[in-house]
């Protein structure tokens, strides 16, 4: 019993610090969206907002349903670094601006942004799969017709 409280509080204080991260993503996000322009592509400003939009409700759904959000998690870092890719393609093919080849340290780049959602959507994968309870649990409601009541 000690151990399922251990496990549920670490779980709840790492997808609390993920919640502010995300926090902190959705009040950068402005920012961010404030430079796109005719350059960039729709790809790219979908991965841009999954990148600084998303933690924050995967990190709420999480305390819940772990695997979904923990599936979620890993897409958004996948997502992102296809689209950096796409827009480097439209950069080329498109807009015929001349791109210098791509290297380890473009993609490594990307990962600055997206470490969290390695971090936890791995944890949150991992704990499903271990069996660790979830953060929070449905209320147990009583039926009213199944009572036995003597009255």
């Amino acid at each position: 019993m000690e151990s399922d409280k251990l496990k549920r509080n670490a779980s709840a204080a790492l997808f609390f610090l993920g919640t502010l991260v995300g926090l902190a993503g959705c009040a950068i996000y402005p920012m961010a969206v404030f430079t796109v322009g005719a350059n960039d592509s729709s790809q790219e400003v979908w991965g841009i907002s999954l990148v600084f939009l998303s933690l924050f409700p995967t990190c709420i759904l999480a305390l819940r349903f772990r695997l979904v959000a923990g599936c979620m998690m890993l897409f958004v870092p996948c997502f992102y670094i296809y689209s950096e890719f796409v827009q480097r393609a439209y950069m080329i093919n498109v807009r015929h601006f001349p791109q210098p080849p791509i290297d380890s340290t473009q993609i490594i780049g990307s990962f600055s942004l997206t470490w969290p959602y390695v971090a936890l959507g791995t944890f949150a994968i991992l704990t499903s799969v271990l069996g660790w309870p979830t953060v929070f649990r449905w209320p147990t409601f009583f039926s009213l017709v199944n009572r036995n009541t003597s009255e």
